[in-house]
């Protein structure tokens, strides 16, 4: 399930690194800003 992890990884670091609002990122990568939180959430927990 690595690649999994490593996928939402990348995609995070993209969201941070993109410059753009949650809505705008999460519109052009076809996930919900719900679903982006839960990621930031996950990640601090690390």
């Amino acid at each position: 399930m690595k690649s999994k992890e490593d996928y939402w990884e990348r995609l995070f670091t993209g969201y941070e690194r993109s410059g753009l609002s949650q809505e705008n990122f999460c519109s052009e990568h076809g996930i919900s800003i719900e679903k982006l939180a839960w990621l930031k959430k996950r990640r601090n927990v690390k």
